[in-house]
């Protein structure tokens, strides 16, 4: 093992071959994603208090488990659909614009590079926007009614996971769960207990990848506050998307390094006072004045 290179417990469902960082669809954070085998993913950090690992005879103090879960590439590209269609109403529902104007800012060239570029993604666009493919670019406009369908589909999909693993109460899976249904017919919810701890727990994780008016509509799609799914959430495991901390072009993400994360200040000791001889008392002698001449 090379002990020069910060180690770390490193899960993925697939393959990953290239990272790179974008802002997070919601919080705006720079956090880090990565593909592999035509698929988008999205690296967390899970974290307990207290833990470390033992690679061979090195102890590695990083007791973190970094994953990169599969994410559904809509997800990101969500905030700039919004942004390009501009306001909507009943009579007019936007702007159509090429997938080339839709990306713009800091993101906008890794975004086309890795995000765009995958064969689902053109695909996956169709089942949240209106296209138009009249011209030599497909144009694409934001629809809401669309993209309403297609999150009660991911928290559905997601709540019946929950219901037969049993799994809400500390589950760490992430919302791009069962990618491959998303666009088929809503599942029915046969009982109330479906309507209640795991849809709280779907809605959560669905909502971690939206804007406040996306999380709201959604919410209010199926009769649930923001205030019992926030509740619902509160739990013993950390989970947090992995900050951006390495430089691109496919190297494996170096989060953190352990030379910076755990150099402690080095603590300097107080200088010692200097002794002092303590006045004498009448009638005392020090045993230097036995051995001076008189």
């Amino acid at each position: 093992v090379d002990m020069a290179v910060p180690l770390r417990l490193f899960i993925s469902q697939g393959s990953v071959s290239t990272f790179f960082s974008a802002n997070h669809p919601r919080t705006g954070v720079r956090v880090q994603f990565g593909v592999g085998g035509g698929r988008l993913f999205e690296v967390q950090c899970v974290t307990q208090p207290r833990c470390s690992w033992l690679w061979a005879e090195h102890v590695q103090q990083d007791g973190r488990i970094f994953i990169a879960s599969p994410i559904d590439p809509l997800f990101i590209l969500l905030p700039y659909l919004a942004e390009a269609r501009g306001a909507s109403s009943s009579e007019h529902r936007g702007l159509f614009k090429p997938l080339s104007d839709i990306l713009h800012g800091e993101d906008a060239t890794a975004l086309e590079t890795h995000v765009l570029t995958l064969s689902s993604t053109i695909q996956l666009l169709r089942g949240i926007c209106d296209v138009n493919d009249k011209y030599d670019e497909p144009m694409v406009r934001l629809s809401d009614e669309k993209m309403l369908s297609w999150l009660r589909r991911k928290t559905q999909a997601l709540q019946h996971h929950f219901a037969i693993s049993g799994a809400h109460g500390n589950a760490v899976e992430n919302g791009s769960a069962n990618l491959g249904e998303q666009f088929a017919p809503e599942p029915s919810v046969d009982t109330p207990k479906q309507q209640g701890d795991e849809l709280l727990a779907a809605l959560g994780f669905v909502a971690e990848y939206l804007r406040p008016s996306q999380q709201q509509a959604l919410f209010a799609s199926f009769g649930v506050s923001a205030d019992s799914i926030a509740e619902k959430r509160q739990g013993p495991i950390k989970l947090t998307p992995a900050a951006e901390t390495y430089s691109q072009g496919g190297a494996s993400p170096d989060i953190e390094n352990d030379d910076n994360r755990n150099a402690k200040k080095q603590k300097v000791a107080p200088a010692k006072k200097p002794k002092t001889t303590p006045a004498l008392k009448p009638g005392q002698r020090t045993m230097a004045s036995f051995f001076t001449k008189r």
